[in-house]
């Protein structure tokens, strides 16, 4: 029996019925590594005018009684490897044949540039072979036709060229080439190194690419994308829902950073699973334990206003179980809403046991006015700490003795007035806000400032000129430090301040200083207009023509940084007395020097 024969008629007889294909092999053939080729034709007319290219091949049969129907594992020398390498790649053919009948079964791999690149990178030095798989031949004339089409495509890879990522923004296309069609309809993840597929980058240029690695393919429909409609249970309403295939029998509606449900198909019951990750702000844990605190009571939802059951029945149980971690959360909530607090602020998994155990005493004494046993220290104001920020509070005594009521220090309309002096004592006393009693180091920090009374706590003291305006300017500036200092609240801060600045304006003129002030609000809200720069150019020629002192001094300098003059401001502050220029530092006018604010004028 000539096995090698039977072997290369086998591989002739698949592809003589393919109308596109023509081989050319050699029997008995001495040629190193190749037994011959097949060309490639676009059509049936397998004319040079139509030939498309040249497939290099080798058969190799051996005698086998088995006939295996999944893929072969198949050594190569790694000489051939190396050499199959350098000749762009050769399709290898295994043929079984039987030593009793000679019926013969042909395999094959595309053994591309790509793969043997990587499999000869992957094989240990020392080993004389490298292992392939081997798929068996498919029987219909169109498979073959791909097979061929695919390993003429992988001929111009060059695994040592490598590829510039740049390319792919110049992409116009991306073709894939594959003998099997792969399924978009469900995720896909396709070896580009394997045989049977390629893919090769068209840039506009008209360059083309060959790719390697890995392809993932993800369908539309297994990403997250806006359902229509919105889903509510418990007095919960998710607006937005998003809506992604898990696999053909799964979807899963997300309802929020928290939540998540999972809808499959068993025979004709849905089934539903629920995802619950306490994460997030404290609005969103909420939210999500109150909706799936409803649904596990009644097992029901609304879903795009319509009434439905989502599972087969109420879970009681676990509804207790959800209330128990709800309880204290909501209790946070009521104590935040009442201190003006935005939670969202609030890191809630970095709160201690401690500081969870005082906000709870905090919504008992603050929400539903019970008295505290605290810890003989008299009244007097009270820090309480939440993670970076903390809370402003006022301790009062009690109706009882060694009770105290605790109070939001800062709460609108709060009944008491606080007074100040100077080192000559009471009888230089002034009255003063709550808002000047917070030290400067502290205002970014500070959660229930209660921003939108802060004109009106000031403008309760406008009898007293002399000291609330100077009071009012100098926290105006802690608010814009404080705007520096925290981009989280930046926008909430310097509205206040530019509330605050507004007042004094009108209180008091336009003055210099308001007037700095104003433009370095609007300098890092980015609403500076060309407008404000020409007023500014203006005020600083009146201010040079002025005596030179300390106020003249710092103005030119306050507005040279305004119009990022940096030559001029160099030029000035080298001739600053040290103390002046010590105290600019201070001021959040120098941080327009230190580039810690973009700039923000507008045309």
């Amino acid at each position: 029996m000539d096995v090698e024969a039977l072997s290369v008629a086998a591989v002739e007889t698949a592809i003589a019925v393919c109308s596109r294909l023509k081989t050319y092999l050699a029997k008995n053939d001495k040629t190193p590594f190749t037994d011959g080729h097949i060309d490639i034709y676009r059509d049936e007319r397998q004319t040079k005018e139509n030939w498309s290219g040249r497939v290099s091949v080798q058969v190799k049969g051996r005698r086998d009684k088995r006939t295996r129907k999944e893929v072969v594992s198949w050594p190569i020398s790694r000489v051939d490897a190396a050499a199959y390498l350098r000749d762009s790649g050769v399709l290898y053919f295994y043929v079984s044949v039987h030593p009793v009948t000679g019926k013969t079964t042909v395999y094959y791999a595309n053994l591309n540039p790509f793969l043997l690149a990587d499999q000869l990178e992957r094989t240990d030095e020392t080993a004389s072979t490298i292992s392939v798989g081997l798929r068996p031949l498919p029987k219909s004339p169109e498979a073959i036709e791909r097979i061929l089409g695919v390993a003429l495509v992988t001929r111009d890879q060059h695994p040592g060229a490598g590829i510039d990522e740049a390319l792919f923004e110049r992409a116009n296309e991306i073709t894939l080439h594959s003998v099997e069609a792969p399924d978009f309809e469900k995720p896909t993840k396709i070896n580009l190194d394997a045989g049977d597929v390629a893919v090769v980058l068209t840039t506009s240029g008209g360059m083309k690419v060959p790719i390697s690695g890995y392809l993932e393919i993800t369908p539309p429909h297994y990403q997250p994308h806006l359902a229509e409609g919105s889903i509510a249970s418990g007095g919960v309403v998710y607006a937005e829902v998003y809506r992604q295939f898990l696999d053909p029998d799964t979807v899963r509606l997300t309802l929020g950073p928290c939540i998540s449900i999972d809808l499959s198909r068993d025979a004709d019951q849905l089934m539903i699973n629920a995802h619950l990750e306490l994460h997030g702000t404290l609005n969103q844990r909420v939210a999500a334990l109150k909706f799936m605190r409803s649904l596990s009571n009644t097992g029901l939802a609304s879903i795009k206003g319509v009434e439905s059951r989502l599972g087969t029945t109420s879970n009681p149980r676990l509804g207790r179980e959800l209330e128990d971690v709800l309880t204290p959360l909501e209790e946070l909530a009521a104590l935040f809403d009442r201190l003006g607090v935005n939670s969202d602020l609030v890191d809630i998994d970095g709160l201690d046991r401690k500081q969870l155990a005082s906000l709870g005493a905090l919504h008992r004494a603050i929400v539903l006015g019970e008295e505290l046993s605290l810890e003989p220290q008299g009244p007097g104001l009270l820090r309480q700490d939440l993670g970076e920020y903390s809370l402003m509070l006022l301790i009062q005594p009690g109706n009882n003795p060694g009770y105290w009521r605790v109070v939001d220090a800062l709460a609108p309309g709060l009944q008491f007035r606080m007074w100040a002096h100077g080192d000559d004592g009471p009888a230089s006393a002034f009255p003063v806000t709550i808002y000047d009693c917070i030290e400067p180091s502290e205002v970014a920090g500070v959660l229930n400032l209660h921003l939108d009374s802060l004109v009106e706590s000031y403008a309760t003291l406008a009898d007293w000129p002399e000291t609330t305006f100077g009071r009012a300017n100098l926290f105006l500036l802690e608010l814009i430090a404080a705007a520096d200092a925290r981009v989280d609240r930046k926008a909430e801060l310097l509205d206040a301040a530019s509330r605050l600045n507004t007042w004094l304006i009108d209180s008091e003129g336009p003055e210099d200083i308001h007037l700095v002030n104003q433009w370095q609000i609007a300098h890092r809200q980015q609403t500076l207009q060309v407008e404000d720069l020409d007023e500014i150019r203006a005020l600083r020629q009146r201010v040079r023509r002025r005596r030179s002192d300390r106020v003249q001094r710092l103005l030119e300098v306050s507005l040279s940084l305004l119009l990022q003059d940096r030559s001029e401001v160099v030029f000035l502050t080298e001739r600053l007395p040290g103390d002046e220029l010590t105290d600019l530092k201070r001021w959040p006018i120098w941080s327009l020097h230190r580039g810690e604010v973009q700039d923000g004028a507008n045309s």
